[in-house]
């Protein structure tokens, strides 16, 4: 889904995706969630691609702007799971073990 959806954006505008990987990434090294990441990243593309697109919406753009919309809402809508393990506090952090990941919510919620 999501590696599928970077190479496509890839293409057709580099800098938008280069947003969304740098999203990605510092997500990623502050959270060490993937789902996170990737939803926010997928957020960010469609943001930079309308901040980046004179007329977004103008006849050369629609397409590109439908996609850059279509998919990270469809990217979202796929990680609705994950969404409610993050609201619970319980969405498993990349390299923890399921041991480690309770004693981070526990540790978090304490203080």
């Amino acid at each position: 889904g999501v590696a599928t959806a970077l190479g496509v954006a890839g293409i057709l505008s580099w800098q938008a995706t280069l947003a969304a990987m740098a999203i990605f990434f510092v997500t990623f090294s502050v959270s060490r969630i993937v789902s996170l990441s990737s939803m926010l990243a997928a957020s960010g593309y469609a943001a930079a691609h309308l901040l980046l697109t004179k007329a977004p919406f103008s006849t050369a753009e629609w397409s590109l702007t439908a996609f850059s919309l279509t998919v990270p809402a469809l990217i979202v809508i796929r990680h609705r799971t994950n969404i409610v393990r993050l609201w619970r506090g319980e969405e498993p952090r990349f390299g923890a073990t399921k041991t480690n990941d309770v004693d981070a919510v526990n540790h978090q919620t304490s203080e």
